[in-house]
């Protein structure tokens, strides 16, 4: 999976915004099951084995941080603020977009 993920950028690949609830199921099961993509995403359902992964690669320097160091809030914390960059792209192109046409 890993050479297919590669090929597509992994923030296409993690599906709709993560609730808080399911980050912080994904950053539990990461830390019992490590790259067990599989059963990671067992306890996130409905998300993927290639989601979950996905997400893992995208925020792989966080996650990769000794536990007590990393935690599913500050998890939670770094995806929202990347959720909030996001909309704020997005209302950027719009208003650009409605100024042009």
């Amino acid at each position: 999976m890993k050479n297919s993920l590669r090929k597509r950028k992994a923030s296409d690949m993690i599906g709709p915004h993560w609730s808080e609830e399911d980050l912080t199921h994904f950053y539990q099961a990461y830390r019992k099951y490590g790259k067990d993509w599989e059963k990671v995403a067992a306890a996130v359902k409905p998300r993927t084995a290639e989601m979950v992964e996905a997400l893992y690669i995208m925020h792989m320097a966080y996650l990769s941080l000794p536990e007590g160091t990393a935690s599913a809030v500050g998890l939670i914390a770094l995806i929202s603020d990347h959720y909030c960059y996001l909309d704020a792209v997005v209302s950027e192109l719009r208003r650009i977009i409605d100024d042009v046409f």
